[in-house]
């Protein structure tokens, strides 16, 4: 199993022990969690480090290198004597050391296009982790704010229920005192259970709410979580105070996603560059520094005379001719002797040019030209993703702001009637009908009220966001 796997399986056990003593969670909260667990963060972090160690070593690819060798031999056989020009059985054992260094004096330029290559795919991928983590903190304030509104539908269904548990008890009142008919209590009684199943269901959403937050932090299901309420306006802002082509303009110098785009075209060109160097000659330069040690390596410290032998005859008067045979006492020449009287140095240059390479640097171009012109499509495709994103994120706001000045009008007139028709029925004036439709009414339009605020709130924030604003919650 690889680091990686092994960083991303931990990441569950790593959320759970890192969970706050608190169970109310602020949205910054959130978010710093997210971004330190989301498997999606941890691993635009792992590819930003490796493609930071590519760049690295691209930078130490234009150095020499340095390499060290050294080796022990052992030779057991016949061999001849150098001193007495015999064969002789012995074991020899033997040392040699090295040191060896290579340079690329020229080579086109290429690693020089590969350094830049890797340097703005680094800053890529580093624009990249920066992205992932902006879309982490959008999708966490959504989850968030739809926590929030969850749980506000769930107040107003339960005051809903509250509202219509009093008044079936003034009804019940009125029914024993015999202003009141039987029928009338029975329908405020189905209209009180019609608002305990609306409570039931808030309830539940606003549950799923939280378990689709607590899933995206990585938090365990059983553990006690909620989201800080806070006083939160809707904000006094208008649709005129954006404008989307000027955000559009903000939002190409500070968006994380434009500048990794730049930057893979910025990698591909000099990818391209490095491929049109690869048509012209390597010049490459390397030394070595060798030296040997053998025990064969012997000098003579002694020599004597022990006899003689005949090796020939004098012609005419076969005289016999003698020689003298000698005893020779051998010393293996020292260790450190020996290293300094072998050592050898070398020095060279090699030039080399392919002459027919298969079309592999034609090909290795067009690939590079296709490459570059992928990424400056890719380029321009981000540049209207992100513009249309704007202009969507601005009409959602637009609606947003419209829609909720609209339910804010019919709320407050659902609450006019509903305060006429609560007077008309203690009056006498009206049934607990048309009570209950009007109940129904203001609730709906107190739910709509709800639901445009928290889209109004959310669609703004996006707006801010492309605009240069932290992603935050008004206070």
């Amino acid at each position: 199993m690889n680091k990686a796997l092994a960083s991303i399986m931990l990441l569950l056990p790593m959320g759970w022990n890192a969970l706050p003593a608190q169970t109310s969670w602020t949205l910054q909260e959130c978010i710093n969690h997210a971004l330190q667990h989301n498997p999606e963060v941890v691993q635009a972090s792992i590819t930003r480090e490796q493609s930071q160690n590519n760049f690295e070593q691209s930078k130490w690819n234009q150095w020499p290198d340095l390499g060290f060798s050294s080796g022990q031999f052992l030779q057991n056989g016949r061999s001849i004597d150098r001193f007495t020009n015999t064969f002789t059985q012995t074991r020899i054992y033997s040392n040699n050391v090295g040191l060896q260094s290579n340079a690329v004096l020229f080579a086109g330029r290429q690693l020089h296009y590969a350094t830049q290559q890797m340097r703005y795919a680094f800053l890529a991928s580093a624009d990249d982790e920066k992205a992932v983590n902006n879309n982490i903190s959008l999708r966490v304030a959504n989850l968030y704010l739809q926590a929030l509104q969850a749980k506000e539908l769930l107040l107003t269904a339960e005051q809903n229920r509250n509202s219509a548990a009093q008044q079936l008890e003034r009804m019940q009142k009125m029914y024993m005192a015999g202003s009141v008919a039987e029928s009338q209590v029975l329908t405020l009684q189905a209209q009180l259970s019609t608002e305990q199943v609306s409570v039931v269901v808030a309830g539940n959403q606003a549950e799923q709410s939280l378990a689709g937050l607590r899933a995206m932090l990585l938090l365990p299901f059983g553990a006690d979580f909620d989201v800080i309420a806070p006083n939160l306006p809707v904000g006094s802002e208008k649709p005129e105070d954006y404008h989307p082509d000027s955000i559009f303009q903000i939002a190409q110098q500070n968006r994380p996603e434009i500048a990794s785009a730049h930057n893979k075209v910025l990698s591909a060109t000099y990818n391209l560059k490095g491929s049109h160097a690869g048509r012209y000659p390597s010049i490459n330069a390397g030394v070595n520094l060798t030296t040997l040690y053998s025990e064969n390596a012997k000098s003579i410290t002694n020599t004597r005379i022990i006899g003689t032998r005949p090796i020939g005859f004098v012609n005419g008067t076969n005289e016999v001719v003698e020689t003298v045979d000698l005893a020779y006492t051998l010393q293996t020449i020292p260790f450190g002797k020996q290293y300094r009287e072998n050592l050898g140095q070398s020095a060279g240059m090699q030039i080399s040019w392919s002459i027919f390479g298969k079309r592999s640097v034609d090909i290795r171009i067009q690939q590079a030209r296709l490459t570059l012109q992928s990424a400056q499509i890719q380029e321009a495709a981000i540049r209207y993703q992100l513009y249309t994103d704007i202009v969507n994120a601005y009409t959602g706001f637009r609606q947003a702001y419209l829609r909720y000045a609209a339910n804010a009008d019919a709320l407050n007139f659902q609450d006019l009637n509903m305060s006429n028709l609560e007077k008309r029925f203690s009056a006498g004036q009206a049934n607990s009908t048309e009570l209950q439709v009007a109940r129904s009414a203001r609730f709906s339009a107190a739910s709509s009220l709800i639901q445009s605020k928290y889209e109004r709130i959310f669609r703004r924030m996006i707006l801010d966001f492309y605009s240069g604003t932290p992603i935050h919650l008004n206070p």
